[in-house]
């Protein structure tokens, strides 16, 4: 996601990359160096989706055996995006600062999905990620930037959807099971 963020910053600006992928804060509660004037990629939440959690624990191989393998898990991540400005008496690294989060909410209503027809450089393992947006109550976002030892900064959360993870090993394995018979005593 920086990269491709990256991508359209350069593009349409020419500038330079503004989006990096760190945790705002040191565990001090110290501004972590390097990120005035750039939008701070943080995950902030990961939680299961268990509405799309699948149970089927089978997959058949292309000779017509059957793997048993774990069923695999499906995870929603929560990402803040938040524009540090440039600390200024006149005020325009701010306005800067906010131009580069309208560009991060722009690029993401024109690119909502990420799979490999449009982003070929994406991990293999993954097939989609889903943008949408999540808005927070005054209440939640006083909780969440308190929980992160900050004092509130102009920011954009977004749920990346259903990424799945799925790893290849495997249970047990066998020839499928094509009839059932009953025998009664």
């Amino acid at each position: 996601l920086v990269s491709e963020l990256n991508n359209y910053f350069l593009a349409g600006s020419g500038g330079s990359e503004k989006v990096i992928a760190a945790n705002l804060l040191s565990q001090n509660g110290a501004l972590t160096s390097g990120v005035n004037g750039k939008v701070v990629l943080s995950l902030v939440n990961i939680e299961e989706d268990r509405l799309s959690r699948s149970l089927n624990n089978y997959r058949q191989l292309p000779n017509g055996q059957m793997e048993k393998i774990n069923p695999e898990v499906k995870i929603n991540l929560y990402l803040l995006f938040t524009a540090c400005p440039v600390s200024d008496t006149a005020g325009t690294m701010f306005t800067d600062s906010l131009e580069n989060l309208s560009r991060v909410i722009g690029f993401f209503q024109t690119k909502h999905f990420f799979d490999h027809q449009n982003t070929p450089s994406m991990d293999s393992r993954i097939e989609k990620i889903v943008m949408e947006t999540c808005s927070l109550t005054f209440e939640q976002q006083n909780h969440l930037w308190g929980a992160m030892g900050a004092k509130y900064m102009p920011s954009m959360m977004y749920k990346a959807r259903v990424v799945r993870i799925q790893e290849e090993e495997v249970v047990s394995d066998g020839p499928p099971i094509l009839t059932m018979e009953v025998q009664a005593q």
